[in-house]
C-alpha cells in the first residue's frame, strides 16, 4: 500500500513538473500561480477521468492560454465556454466567474466529459462538437469531421504536447 501511494505521489509530481515546463507564466493574468492551476487541472482531469493532454490541447487551440472573452463576446475564458453552455453545469455561473481560470477549466472539462459520453467515446465527434456544437456535428459525416480545420489543429496540438511530455520524460528531465 505504501509503495502504491509513493507511485501516485510520484505520478502527480511528474504531471506537475510537465505542466510547469509546458505552460508559460505570462498567460495567467488572473492572479493565479502556475502551481495552483496545475494542481486543479490534474485534480479535475482525474475526477472526470479526462486525458490531461486532451484538455491542454483544447485550451491551447481555443484561447492560446489567454483568459479573455472572444471578439464576438460569446466565448469566455481559457476554454472559451459560452455562458448558456456553462449554465448547463452551474445554474449560478456568471461571466465574471467564468473568467476565473479554475472555474472555466472545471466547466470545460465537465462539458468535454459530457460530449465524450454522448458520442460513446468517439474522440473526433467529441472534440469537433466542443467547437462546432452537437447539432452541426450530428448533421455531418465522419470524413468531414476528420478533415475539419479545428480537429486538425487539435491533433497537431495534442501530438506536440504529448511529444513534449514524452521527450522530457525520456531525456531524464522528469524522473
Amino acid at each position: 500500500m505504501i509503495i502504491l501511494k509513493k507511485k501516485i505521489v510520484k505520478v502527480k509530481f511528474v504531471l506537475l513538473l510537465v505542466l510547469f515546463l509546458l505552460l508559460p507564466f505570462r498567460l495567467y493574468n488572473d492572479g493565479l500561480f502556475l502551481d495552483s492551476l496545475s494542481f486543479e487541472l490534474i485534480r479535475l482531469c482525474e475526477q472526470y477521468n479526462m486525458d490531461l493532454v486532451k484538455v491542454l490541447s483544447i485550451i491551447e487551440i481555443e484561447s492560446n492560454w489567454r483568459n479573455v472573452i472572444s471578439d464576438s463576446g460569446k466565448d469566455i475564458g481559457l476554454m472559451q465556454i459560452r455562458l448558456n453552455t456553462a449554465k448547463e453545469y452551474d445554474k449560478n455561473i456568471t461571466i465574471s466567474k467564468l473568467l476565473i481560470s479554475t472555474e472555466n477549466i472545471k466547466i470545460g472539462i465537465q462539458h468535454l466529459k459530457y460530449l465524450e459520453e454522448y458520442y460513446n467515446g468517439n474522440g473526433v465527434k467529441s472534440v469537433v462538437s466542443y467547437n462546432l456544437g452537437q447539432k452541426r456535428v450530428n448533421n455531418s459525416n465522419l470524413s468531414n469531421l476528420i478533415n475539419n480545420n479545428y480537429y486538425l489543429k487539435y491533433i497537431k496540438a495534442y501530438r506536440r504536447l504529448n511529444g513534449k511530455i514524452k521527450s522530457r520524460t525520456a531525456n531524464g528531465i522528469i524522473k
